[in-house]
């Protein structure tokens, strides 16, 4: 079964964690695993958030603070939404109870059994990969499926204090109220469809694209400042403009670029972004203005 995630083993026992790893690595692929004797091991590597784990096998007898305590501190960490298995050779319902009332997501008996081990992860990666993609689509827009507006605030934020140079850029579809009267919303959804897949070309770990709402779409490039921004906006403005759209519609856009050069906040960068995509309407559209 292939997959990509990181799958942390907490034991003591240097025999059990072979078995474990050996297992794991022989019926699935991709899985990085990460070894520890101890809690106090983990939550030091979790702590420096070097990697995050999808999936944690812990121990309930170890040295120090025991994987019931774990447990607990670690469903408290609030960026951390780890699977947790709890191991335990005692299979009394009082066990099984404490490691539920702890925090775990499910146990493996100890003998440890290489069908009980495969079934239960095999699950539980089918269940976070069905979970990712129900929280990625509540991130996008279902119509362009590029990220909606709150995603953009969310990135925005983030790459304010992250990054030393970035780019914003505010696009918007000319005279689109025009061609949703005289060819109908359907038509202007089609249109805003065709659109966001060609925007959406552009998406990699450095250029995020987002339907800000309606007919106006906001563009985060990190690592540009406006003068390279403007490039990229100016190649964007040109694809649409040579394409014909459905119904062989011509379409045009307007854009607006701003920096994060002498601003205080993420909410200046907007305005300024903003206040260009004004500009390049009111001189006429069809333009890129920085």
């Amino acid at each position: 079964m292939r997959c990509n995630m990181n799958l942390f083993i907490v034991d003591d026992s240097v025999l059990i964690q072979k078995k474990l790893k050996d297992t794991i690595e022989k019926n699935f692929e991709d899985i990085n695993i990460s070894l520890f004797n101890s809690s106090e091991e983990l939550l030091n590597f979790i702590e420096m958030k070097i990697k995050k784990p999808d999936f944690i096998f812990l121990d309930v007898i170890l040295p120090g603070i025991d994987g019931l305590k774990t447990c607990k501190i670690l469903k408290k960490l609030s960026d951390l939404d780890s699977y947790i298995f709890i191991m335990t050779s005692q299979d009394t319902d009082e066990t099984l109870e404490k490691a539920f009332k702890s925090g775990a997501d499910d146990f493996i008996l100890k003998p440890l059994r290489e069908p009980e081990i495969i079934a239960r992860l095999k699950t539980y990666i089918k269940l976070k990969n069905y979970i990712d993609k129900l929280e990625e689509l509540n991130k996008r827009d279902f119509l362009t499926e590029l990220y909606n507006k709150s995603q953009f605030y969310e990135n925005l934020k983030k790459v304010v204090y992250e990054e030393d140079v970035f780019s914003v850029l505010f696009i918007d579809i000319d005279d689109f109220k025009q061609i949703n009267d005289t060819y109908g919303h359907m038509t202007g959804d089609h249109i805003l469809e065709e659109l966001g897949k060609i925007i959406k070309k552009y998406e990699n770990k450095m250029i995020v694209p987002f339907r800000y709402g309606g007919e106006e779409f906001s563009i985060l490039i990190k690592k540009y400042d406006r003068q390279k921004a403007y490039l990229v906006a100016e190649e964007l403005r040109k694809k649409i403009e040579d394409k014909l759209f459905y119904k062989n519609i011509k379409v045009t856009i307007s854009g607006g670029v701003a920096d994060n050069s002498n601003i205080d906040n993420y909410s200046d960068i907007i305005e300024i972004a903003d206040s260009k995509l004004y500009i390049a309407k009111s001189n006429g559209k069809n333009q890129i203005v920085i």
